[in-house]
Parts: structure tokens; sequence; C-alpha cells
């Protein structure tokens, strides 16, 4: 709410369009985000593997059991940025195999991160 800066009260309503689902319009969205769906692949570390299949991350979900005990995650998602806020968190335990241009933008903030890091001063 702290983002909003203004509201003006119009004399004419809003209609929904006819047979508008918002479920089925914010089906491949992880948060608010919605859009053309793009299919992220995502294989995970065998120590996250358990944990990652027991939850539904997205409606769209597929697993896979590699045959290192690793586990691959299919999503067909509206956004990407969120689904990349969500596998940094897990860091090396999870590999985006594509889109080639997620896995690219995921390399390049993990060097930035690891710039910023290695080249702050150490604490003593």
């Amino acid at each position: 709410m702290e983002r909003i800066r203004g509201l003006d009260v119009l004399s004419r309503r809003f209609t929904l369009p006819a047979g508008f689902d918002p479920e089925k319009y914010l089906a491949g969205a992880l948060g608010v985000i919605s859009g053309d769906l793009v299919t992220v692949k995502v294989v995970f570390a065998k120590k996250l593997a358990r944990y990652i299949r027991e939850r539904l991350w997205y409606p769209s979900q597929k697993f896979r059991d590699l045959t290192d005990g690793r586990l691959e995650l299919t999503l067909h998602v509206a956004d990407t940025l969120e689904v990349r806020r969500w596998i940094l968190g897990y860091d090396v335990q999870a590999e985006v195999i594509e889109p080639a241009g997620m896995r690219e933008a995921l390399r390049q903030e993990a060097e930035a991160a690891t710039t910023r890091v290695s080249s702050r001063p150490r604490r003593a």
C-alpha cells in the first residue's frame, strides 16, 4: 500500500470481460506477475530432491528423477523473474537447464555477487 500515490474515482463502472477466469489467468504465476508461459527446467541436488518433490510450487510442475539422485523440475511459468529469485535461494543446489536466457542471467548474477563479496574488505 505504501507505493500507492493517489486514487481517482471514475463515473463509469468496471465490467469483467466475458469468460474471464482469474484462476486460469494467474495459473502460471508464482506470485502476482502473469504473462506468456515459458518452460523452465531446473535440476536440484540430491539432498534437496525430497523437499522439492513434497511441495506444490506450480500447478504445471512435473518431476523427473535422474539416475544420480538429483531431481529435474519442469514448470510452465508466466514470468521468469519470480522463478529466478526463487532459484537463487537454492544457490549451487539448483541448476537451470532451460531456458538458456535464464541460465545466462543467473550466471551473470552469481558472478556479480562473487565480485561484490570478494571486493569487500575482510573484517577482523
